[in-house]
């Protein structure tokens, strides 16, 4: 059933459009809605397009996407953060403080902080890394800090000078301004 009225239509029941149909809104149709046979599209040609609940009153409701039924991608939550899911697991939620990962991190370029900035490792923050007022930072807080690899440690002052080095299995040199003066070995030691 369709009442038309000097302001507008109303429909009662479905209304039907065929693929490549367009519902079109605005003046200059800025605001169309079709399916092609194959997809389904939403699109706006003028201004910002916005999502929004709780318009006329705060009710509580939130915003869900879901690309399957009942299993979320993003959930704009009412008076709070915005989730992401892989799979319909939560991956990452905005916080009022920043915000909280779930899961591993893969960064394809680099990592950018500001001076100051650090990253904390540990429930309490026991380890942390930074830079600030031109200094570099490693700093653990509790127990020892190891620092390992499989086949040596280069500690070096600048690009491509040594300061110390430790061998895996062998030797720790120790060097000024890139020559070697003191080594250890199965037998003592050699100063240089």
């Amino acid at each position: 059933k369709l009442d038309t009225y000097a302001s507008g239509v109303t429909v009662y029941g479905n209304l039907a459009l065929n693929d490549n149909g367009l519902l079109a809104v605005g003046d200059s149709a800025d605001l169309q809605i079709y399916h092609n046979g194959t997809n389904t599209y939403l699109d706006n040609n003028t201004g910002h397009l916005v999502i929004r609940t709780n318009v006329a009153s705060d009710v509580g409701s939130n915003i869900y996407i879901q690309p399957h039924d009942d299993e979320d991608g993003i959930v704009v939550v009412h008076d709070g953060g915005v989730e992401l899911y892989c799979d319909d697991t939560k991956r990452f939620e905005t916080t009022s403080n920043g915000g909280t990962l779930t899961g591993q991190l893969t960064v394809t370029s680099h990592l950018l902080m500001g001076d100051g900035d650090k990253i904390k490792l540990g429930d309490s923050n026991d380890l942390e890394f930074h830079h600030s007022s031109g200094e570099n930072y490693i700093q653990g807080h509790t127990n020892q800090l190891y620092i390992r690899s499989a086949q040596g440690i280069y500690i070096q002052p600048n690009t491509n000078e040594n300061g110390v080095v430790a061998l895996a299995n062998g030797a720790v040199n120790l060097y000024h301004d890139n020559v070697k003066k003191f080594e250890t070995r199965s037998d003592g030691v050699t100063v240089q």
